[in-house]
């Protein structure tokens, strides 16, 4: 890579495995130019490189297709020769992304767009990362996430898989260490909670910053659902320079699985979008925890509520979606905890001062948000922008009146809870 986009956030490589890659024809398999012959025909510079980039990631079932806006029999001949399928005459790349995507029946936001001129930017901006050659127009430089090392027509499709597939790298697709943001506009007691305002961002933004300084993880990737009012958290996980995954509405483990098969995670930290004080260290302890044991799921006890959750190994969930009878996995830990399956540890080497479970740091009622508020408030105009949890509950034990403002609400949440909790398993499983 020659360079990245400001919006992807210190990346140094192509974001990971798509469902869908889809190419423009002109100055992106080709350098651009054409060549007229005298009866009229014209001739395109391809690159051979390209053929085996195809096959690579066709091979490694990744769809690929070509929207072209002209009708040419260059670009039939091409892709046909490529095995790739084109879609020609597309005037609105847009449009004819969206139809490609209703009719493969893949999610826009797990397709990348490889562009290089004005036609493309609205496709490119729809798709779910928007890739350029090196010699792109000046705009679609500035949306793309990642800018290729070759111009249109140097090889675009061999870097692409060259790098996804991690050849030519010394790599094979590596397994990696996620953190799983859990988010969707949709609440009852608190509507629209993620995006209140909290001092100058919202809960989802003060949430991803926060988790931004964990050192174990791979990748961030945020977990909502295909419900149309939740696309702005996909805009908003592009704007903050990580990942998003839309799945199940109701099937959150659905959801996480799906998300770890296309981000190739083997193990991640699940973080709530209504935790924002969901702390860094202690997830980072829950990576270093399953290097050294292998957990299939790792859980905490006796801490401050809201600052860890579950640790989760992609293959002990894989096997819970197989087995589980019910969509409704909002309570998920027991199928892991209470089936008899899996190697469940408790989260191990927490420092004393996380040991805390008298306070409550969730965002589900009006006066969660007033804790909250106050706290983030007082580090503000202390000038203390980037305080960590450690630094919450020492000003909390100097400040007891603040943990009252909503410790009335953690019987009724509990109780809430365990009404909901049931493991269904499928009969035999």
């Amino acid at each position: 890579m020659s360079e990245q986009a400001t919006k992807s956030a210190g990346r140094n490589r192509i974001p990971d495995r798509p469902q869908l890659l889809v190419f423009d024809f002109d100055g992106v398999l080709t350098d651009n130019r054409v060549l007229v012959m005298e009866n009229g025909m014209e001739a395109v510079t391809c690159n051979r490189a390209d053929g085996l980039g195809f096959e690579m990631l066709q091979q490694a079932g990744i769809q690929c297709l070509v929207l072209s806006t002209e009708k040419n029999p260059v670009v039939s001949e091409r892709c046909k020769k490529l095995g790739v399928e084109c879609v020609q005459g597309a005037g609105d790349k847009r449009k004819a992304l969206e139809d490609s995507c209703h009719r493969l029946k893949v999610p826009i936001n797990s397709t990348w767009y490889v562009g290089n001129d004005l036609n493309d930017l609205q496709a490119m901006k729809a798709a779910g990362h928007a890739i350029c050659p090196a010699d792109a127009h000046a705009a679609v430089r500035s949306i793309s996430e990642v800018i290729l090392s070759v111009p249109g027509g140097g090889g675009v499709v061999r870097e692409i898989a060259a790098e996804l597939l991690g050849l030519e790298y010394g790599a094979t697709n590596k397994k990696r260490t996620a953190i799983f943001v859990t988010v969707r506009t949709g609440s009852t007691r608190l509507p629209r909670k993620c995006f209140l305002d909290l001092n100058g961002q919202s809960v989802i933004e003060f949430l991803i910053r926060r988790l931004k300084k964990s050192r174990l993880a791979d990748t961030i990737v945020l977990c909502t659902t295909t419900n149309q009012e939740d696309g702005v958290l996909c805009d908003i996980a592009r704007a903050e320079g990580i990942e998003c995954f839309r799945g199940s509405e109701q099937d959150k483990l659905e959801r996480w699985r799906g998300a770890a098969e296309q981000f190739s995670v083997e193990f991640f930290v699940t973080a709530d979008g209504d935790d924002p004080f969901c702390e860094p260290e202690l997830i980072d302890l829950a990576f270093a925890q399953y290097r050294s044991s292998g957990a299939d799921f790792i859980e905490s006890e006796g801490l401050a509520v809201g600052s860890f959750t579950y640790g989760v190994k992609t293959s002990a969930l894989e096997i819970v979606c197989r087995i589980k009878d019910t969509d409704d996995t909002e309570m998920m830990w027991v199928y892991f905890t209470d089936s008899g399956r899996f190697r469940t540890e408790k989260l191990q080497n927490v420092a004393d001062i996380f040991k805390r479970p008298e306070i409550r740091m969730t965002l589900d009622y009006p006066d969660d948000f007033r804790f909250f508020e106050k706290i983030v408030g007082h580090f503000q105009e202390h000038g203390a922008q980037d305080f960590t949890l450690r630094d919450v509950i020492t000003y909390l034990d100097l400040n007891p009146e603040i943990v009252r403002i909503n410790q009335h609400l953690q019987e009724q949440f509990l109780a809430n809870q365990k009404s909901k909790t049931k493991l269904r398993l499928k009969p035999n499983s």
